[in-house]
């Protein structure tokens, strides 16, 4: 009798064999380098939607198996510094790594798993370098090696020595290029490899002068990446001193140069051309080029330190003659004698006295036609006079206009108290292309010259308003962009910044009003907001690792505050006050704390501050998002959850709700101040609406 029950284990066994061959992973990680301190990620990714995903980790040292990830949740003690990027892709599920603040610990082997573990896994191993590569040299930054001299010194052998300490089962690969160059030099280069040290030795033999250049090593982060780790040699030239004398015969003010066929390092060399006649030897000139003002006998001399000592080449000795003639033939002697016929000297007498006398009928000529011109000024001018009155009147009536334009600002920026209407009025609402046709909310505002530069969510399209008519004006595409977080905009030196978050770059651009590059800067950490300061620095805020940043206009890094010091969880946006102090809001979603802060950068501390644990009375704010200050200092909160615009003096004491959701807004999650305009622009998030109210406030 056939079992009764073998029918449905053959088809469990069928639906697991089945359930086996589908899952696969279409992504698979790959064998990647990092640096102590820096952050790295492994792809992995399963040819099924939301099929879960588990990831390894094999430290070095032992064959455990340590759970990183899974079960939906990060597993301790890699908590904090390990993320996992998830989102689905056309027949694939992506769920990427990424590891911040790489340590020695990270290094090793990790797994990643598809379907509960029922082998479909892929390994890739983290080779961790302690630091950067580090590069020496057997000579000096700029130091000379000699070619063929005078001066009793031979060739010698450049070596240039490269290494870096690392943790891993895999060595990372060094390679020595020249600057500018990136095909990796094979000739002269010698490894050496322990178990934690790789060095690479380049050895340059029989240097010449096309060997005078920069020279960097360097460690690909990947086997097919283009970017590297790698450190410079600095400069070494290359200078052959050849045995070559001259001697010749130039004539007065002719040019002689003594200029090496091969350049001379001018840091390290120098030139002294030297005369001599009946008084003595002078030195006349210390250029490779000089113009002989006198007769006499030249001579040039390269003076140089060559392997720290020094070294005097005689490179030319020039013998200055007199180009009068006679009888077609060149007046010389070879003991520096020469003489001039009386002849000559008439000759030259005579063409002087002609020139005078050219001169002479020439500026007489020259009077009579300025003088004659100057009458025909006057009877032009005279006939002008009418017409430049009535032009007067027009010219007057123009600075009357500036003039009561230039006390209209002066009284908006004098000590002139600001009253704030009892209820906001609506002048109008803004909805962008990209909320319009894919429902993208508002990423940054930022106003210049009266226009307003509006950025969305993973959009590279850059929209300008008119601040005034709220129209859309221009647009155009910034290439650089993917994932724009947030714009402001700088009135002193006439550009924007716009933060961007791409996955594996981080930075911040600097353009000009109409779109071009002016310069831009990575600054290794996901910046949340951004705002420019009165003296013209660039302030960001890390919201994941708590960080303050400050730039100069240029990118140049200025300083970093850790916020964590001071307990600010998650900042959101920071302005710096004239003080020198930050205003600064924090808490996001569960955090205990959701206040306004000012920190003090003196005794790195909190000054005062506004709101405690998260809630909707008076006294407390919900995720607040943005910041602006008025002319008075009072503050303005745009306090997200709780659907509000909070207005706050200047201790930081309540005074009301300058907008609220009877207003229209929902979850604010943007503000800015346009005082002039008496202005605040609220960029507003909804589940179907994503726009920005301009509401007139004063």
């Amino acid at each position: 009798m056939e079992n009764p029950s073998r029918p449905i284990f053959l088809w469990i066994l069928f639906g697991l064999s089945v359930n086996i061959a589908l899952a696969a992973l279409s992504v698979r990680p790959s064998d990647t380098v990092s640096v102590v301190g820096t952050e790295t990620y492994f792809d992995c990714a399963s040819t099924i939607k939301n099929q879960s995903i588990e990831w390894y980790h094999y430290p070095i040292g032992t064959s455990e198996q340590k759970l990183v990830y899974g079960h939906n949740r990060f597993h301790l003690p890699y908590l904090g510094r390990f993320h996992l990027k998830v989102y689905n892709m056309t027949g694939a599920y992506r769920s990427n790594l990424l590891i911040t603040d790489v340590t020695e610990g990270d290094a090793g082997v990790y797994e990643c798993q598809d379907d509960g573990g029922l082998g479909n896994k892929s390994q890739a191993q983290l080779t961790v370098l302690h630091s950067e590569p580090l590069c020496s040299s057997n000579m000096t930054s700029g130091e000379v090696i000699v070619g063929v001299n005078n001066c009793g010194f031979t060739p010698e052998a450049v070596k240039f020595s490269c290494s870096v300490k690392y943790t891993g089962k895999t060595p990372p690969t060094l390679e020595w290029i020249r600057v500018g160059q990136n095909a990796p030099l094979a000739d002269g280069v010698a490894f050496n490899r322990t178990s934690d040290t790789v060095t690479a030795d380049l050895t340059l033999e029989g240097v010449s002068s096309t060997d005078g250049q920069s020279f960097t090593c360097r460690a690909a982060k990947t086997s097919t990446s283009t970017e590297f780790f790698s450190c410079s040699s600095g400069v070494v030239s290359i200078w052959h001193a050849t045995n070559k004398f001259s001697l010749t015969e130039k004539k007065l003010n002719e040019s002689v140069n003594c200029e090496e066929e091969n350049s001379v390092h001018r840091s390290l060399c120098s030139y002294e051309w030297t005369k001599s006649d009946s008084k003595g030897e002078a030195v006349v000139s210390t250029e490779p080029a000089m113009r002989p003002d006198s007769l006499g006998l030249y001579r040039c001399t390269i003076n140089c330190t060559v392997k720290r000592q020094p070294c005097s080449i005689n490179r030319m000795m020039v013998n200055v003659v007199d180009p009068g003639s006679m009888n077609g033939f060149l007046l010389q002697t070879t003991t520096q004698t020469y003489e001039a016929s009386y002849k000559s000297a008439f000759i030259v007498v005579l063409i002087l006295f002609i020139i005078l006398i050219i001169l002479i009928v020439g500026l007489g000529a020259a009077v009579f036609i300025c003088r004659k011109k100057k009458r025909q000024y006057r009877n032009a001018n005279s006939l002008m006079m009418g017409e430049n009155n009535e032009k007067k009147g027009e010219i007057q009536k123009l600075q009357n206009e500036l003039e009561e334009e230039r006390r209209k600002y002066n009284k908006l920026k004098s000590n002139v108290g600001v009253e704030y209407l009892a209820k906001p009025k609506l002048r109008g609402i803004i909805k962008t292309a990209a909320s319009s046709s894919e429902n993208k909310s508002i990423k940054g505002v930022a106003l210049f010259n009266n226009e307003l530069y509006i950025i969305s969510q993973k959009e590279s399209k850059v929209e300008v308003y008119d601040s005034t008519s709220l129209q859309l004006c221009r647009t155009w595409q910034q290439e650089e962009l993917t994932c724009p977080e947030d714009a402001c905009a700088c009135i002193r030196n006439r550009c924007l910044y716009i933060s961007e978050n791409k996955q594996h770059v981080k930075e911040i651009l600097r353009i000009d009003p109409n779109g071009k590059i002016i310069n831009k800067w990575q600054t290794g950490n996901e910046v949340c907001r951004l705002s420019v300061s009165s003296d013209a620095t660039v302030v960001a805020v890390v919201h994941d690792n708590s960080k303050l940043m400050e730039y100069s206009a240029d990118g140049n890094h200025i300083r970093t505050h850790d916020l964590s010091l001071v307990n600010i969880e998650h900042p959101m946006h920071a302005l710096k006050l004239r003080t020198g102090n930050y205003l600064i809001i924090h808490g996001y979603l569960e955090d205990t704390i959701h206040r306004m802060c000012e920190m003090d950068v003196g005794s790195n501390r909190i000054a005062k501050s506004f709101g405690r644990e998260k809630g909707r009375g008076d006294d407390q704010l919900s995720n607040p998002s943005c910041l602006a200050v008025d002319r008075e200092g009072s503050v303005m909160v745009a306090d997200a959850t709780n659907g509000r615009i909070v207005l706050l003096g200047s201790n930081f004491e309540f005074k009301r709700k300058i907008v609220t959701k009877e207003d229209g807004i929902n979850i604010p999650t943007r503000i800015l101040l346009d005082e002039f305009n008496r202005t605040l622009y609220v960029g507003d998030y909804k589940s179907n609406d994503r726009v920005l109210y301009a509401f007139e406030i004063e």
